[in-house]
């Protein structure tokens, strides 16, 4: 299934469950609004693609849990003490839409959400522990990643290069290497898991300077949300340079397919090339 079609089925899903799953009113209607007001949808269809590559059955569970983990890790990241941001999506914010508490109450609910709902994984309990345990230490990581870049702006501190690379890896990768190894959790391949992991963690990095360059690149109408806000962030472009940057970027996101030419995934692979220009201008 191509990323657009997976998109409309998998959409449909995800905010049908969130409308049976949570029975507060206010917690619900801010959580659905920030899930129904688009992305691209990459982290759960990787989770989704390589799963029928490798015939791995049940999944939408894990990609319902990581949408929502992402989907949340933005409502708190639009926050005022954080980004500020007042568009998101084309949209407004969830805290401009519903108050800055309710969003803050809605992510601190959506953190822990997906832990509940893996537990309805239709899978063995070492299989579903080992999970939920990816889910929980990816969600600190993207914490710990938040908080460096939060860090790093608001103290003016000047990181090295590898400080910098370092908290992509926990701020954007960590949630595609989630993504890119849950299959192999589920299949109960702990070392191809590992593997899968570290790539999803490149292709994340990638994702993000690519994310970093539009707001360069790029107005708040074309990109629909707010663009500007980097600027006193620590960003590798403001340590190396828009061309060295996009190099990186690009030769890192090469690397991180090796992987699946070497296990054969031809359609994520495949799809994964077509769409480096959305990735690029999401």
């Amino acid at each position: 299934m191509n990323l657009f079609d997976y998109k409309n089925y998998f959409e449909n899903e995800l905010l049908n469950f969130v409308k049976l799953e949570i029975s507060n009113e206010d917690i619900k209607k801010s959580l659905l609004y920030s899930l129904s007001s688009g992305g691209k949808r990459l982290r759960p269809w990787f989770i989704n693609s390589i799963s029928n590559e490798i015939n791995v059955k049940d999944t939408l569970l894990c990609e319902i849990a990581i949408e929502i983990l992402h989907t949340t890790s933005l409502i708190h990241d639009d926050l005022p003490a954080i980004d500020n941001s007042k568009l998101r999506r084309g949209r407004e914010t969830n805290h401009i839409k519903f108050g800055e508490y309710n969003s803050i109450l809605t992510g601190d609910y959506g953190f822990v959400f997906p832990s509940k709902i893996l537990k309805k994984l239709p899978y063995g309990n070492n299989i579903k522990l080992n999970t939920i345990n990816a889910y929980l230490n990816s969600t600190l990581r993207l914490i710990e990643g938040e908080t460096e870049d939060v860090i790093f702006e608001k103290k003016g501190i000047n990181p090295a290069y590898k400080e910098i690379i370092n908290m992509y890896k926990k701020k954007t990768g960590e949630l595609f290497g989630l993504s890119f190894s849950i299959p192999f959790i589920l299949k109960g391949d702990e070392d191809k898991s590992k593997i899968f992991y570290e790539n999803g963690i490149k292709f994340g990095i990638s994702f993000q300077i690519y994310d970093d360059l539009k707001d360069i690149l790029y107005d708040s109408k074309e990109l629909g949300k707010d663009v500007g806000k980097d600027e006193n962030k620590k960003t590798l472009i403001s340590k190396i340079g828009v061309e060295e940057a996009k190099k990186f970027a690009d030769e890192n996101l090469q690397n991180t397919l090796i992987s699946f030419k070497s296990e054969n995934l031809h359609h994520t692979l495949k799809n994964i090339i077509e769409l480096k220009n959305i990735i690029e201008k999401r």
